[in-house]
């Protein structure tokens, strides 16, 4: 079951490397409308699965954990805190250091995650694992009921939300789609569904290919035309949209369900370091990209899978030497 959730959380962290070469990289310089910049949209919205099912993934995990085992509070909250935050400090540290921030106050940069674009999902995740008993709890108690009613919370949220971000996407923007993301309350229905799937009968592999299927044109025909419509690429593609819900909801069905039959042990073994790779892979796009130019040499899938390969590569040896240092000092 744990090589099952490494696998896809491999391919969730390959997704948000897509996402980041792809917006920031392709999608604002590329000519739009032309064939390229539609292909690059639809990666885009191929790829925004990624975070749901890292969300998802998480609550899962946990919940087929205890099941059955007893919640020891410190030895949860200690083993959440050793896991989670010496590689996210480290990290925060070295992107403070080397990207230009500007006038800002210390404290909030590590609070909330603002180091850099991407790691709102740390203070994000450490949410959702100090919710996680009493979640666990309510799960237990009312089953779908708690589904539902976090499923309801989470649409009434992006609709809010989303007429907000759309009306200031020009002007001043107040509710930012990093501020969106920091907040628990924004998954709060996938964390929820992973718990609630952990012990849940199968759906049928049709309706959630149907719903994938569906979700997926959705997201991409409401990017497109958001985008027509003038507002901001990065409003127009985030996560905090209704047809990302249903499109994410149906992965991550598919996923739990029958990703059971998926074997590699190779994105076994990135899936256990795809924490590491989640929080440097900006720093080696920013080399390979901005100091190296390599998507002005090379073509996209070529630079794409060399991103990639290169954002893993940093985090195994990083890994390995953060390993090799602490069976020196034991």
């Amino acid at each position: 079951m744990e090589k099952k959730i490494d696998i896809f959380k491999a391919v969730a962290v390959i997704a948000v490397i897509l996402i980041h070469f792809v917006s920031a990289y392709l999608l604002i310089f590329e000519k739009w409308g032309s064939l390229n910049w539609q292909l690059n949209l639809v990666i885009d919205q191929v790829s925004r699965f990624s975070v749901p099912l890292f969300v998802a993934l998480s609550g899962y995990g946990l919940a087929r954990k205890y099941l059955s085992a007893p919640l020891n509070l410190k030895d949860y909250y200690l083993r959440r805190v050793t896991k989670l935050l010496p590689w996210y400090f480290f990290w925060a540290t070295v992107l403070l250091i080397v990207v230009p921030h500007g006038s800002y106050v210390l404290w909030k940069q590590y609070v909330f995650g603002r180091a850099d674009y991407h790691l709102y999902f740390v203070p994000m995740i450490f949410q959702f694992y100090v919710l996680f008993p009493p979640v666990l709890f309510l799960v237990r108690k009312f089953n779908l009921k708690i589904v539902v009613l976090a499923a309801l919370w989470q649409i009434a949220f992006y609709l809010i939300i989303g007429a907000k971000t759309e009306n200031l996407a020009n002007a001043n923007r107040l509710w930012t789609d990093q501020q969106q993301y920091l907040l628990s309350i924004t998954w709060i229905f996938y964390f929820i569904l992973g718990i609630y799937w952990a012990n849940a009968k199968k759906l049928s592999a049709k309706i959630l290919i149907f719903i994938i299927l569906i979700g997926l044109i959705w997201s991409i025909t409401n990017s497109y035309s958001t985008i027509n419509g003038g507002i901001h690429l990065i409003t127009a593609t985030r996560f905090t949209r209704l047809p990302v819900l249903l499109y994410s909801t149906g992965i991550i069905g598919l996923v739990i369900f029958y990703g059971g039959k998926i074997s590699s042990g190779l994105f076994s073994y990135l899936g256990k370091i795809s924490y590491v790779t989640y929080l440097g892979h900006t720093l080696v796009l920013r080399f390979l990209f901005d100091a190296l130019g390599l998507q002005k040499l090379l073509p996209e899938p070529f630079v794409a899978f060399i991103a990639i390969v290169a954002s893993f590569f940093t985090a195994a040896v990083l890994s390995k030497c953060y390993n090799l240092f602490h069976e020196f000092r034991d």
